[in-house]
């Protein structure tokens, strides 16, 4: 892993064994939308994730979906693209999400309270520099997830 780079883990909540998912996106580690090259996820018992991490530079802007595989094609996740752009964060992340549903880019060592705010569980220990990275990356993800809940029409008028 280079010096700038996170390491990615890919989580998502999807029905269990017997069947298959992948992670198709924009960038090279996701395939650039080829399923021959994308991110097969594996089942580890209670979600579907990356085999390995995947080494990703900071300031990136990704597009995804996840998509099933079945015998007769794939099942591309309904909707727009899911964008994410990647912060400045020295530290792995984790991208968890729902097969059609919602996703969030968090530090792999937080965890989700009962109020739905990540709480990494270090943060006694982390230094300010790394405080002011994961403050950041939670507000951008607040601000994306309350943009999402802003009707289109209203989003269009300026």
């Amino acid at each position: 892993m280079d010096a700038g780079q996170s390491q990615l883990h890919v989580k998502l909540q999807a029905p269990g064994p017997g069947e298959r998912f992948a992670v198709l996106g924009s960038h090279e580690a996701f395939g650039c939308w080829n399923l021959t090259s994308g991110v097969q996820l594996e089942w580890r018992g209670s979600a579907w994730e990356t085999p390995t991490p995947i080494p990703i530079s900071p300031c990136e802007r990704v597009e995804f979906k996840f998509v099933r595989i079945r015998p007769g094609g794939l099942d591309w996740e309904s909707g727009p693209n899911r964008v994410t752009e990647f912060p400045n964060y020295k530290g792995d992340l984790c991208l968890q999400g729902i097969f059609n549903g919602e996703s969030i880019l968090q530090p792999s060592d937080a965890e989700i309270d009962a109020e739905g705010i990540s709480t990494p569980d270090t943060m006694q220990s982390a230094r300010a520099e790394d405080d002011a990275d994961l403050w950041q990356l939670r507000y951008h993800e607040a601000v994306k997830q309350l943009t999402a809940q802003i009707p289109a029409t209203l989003r269009a008028v300026r």
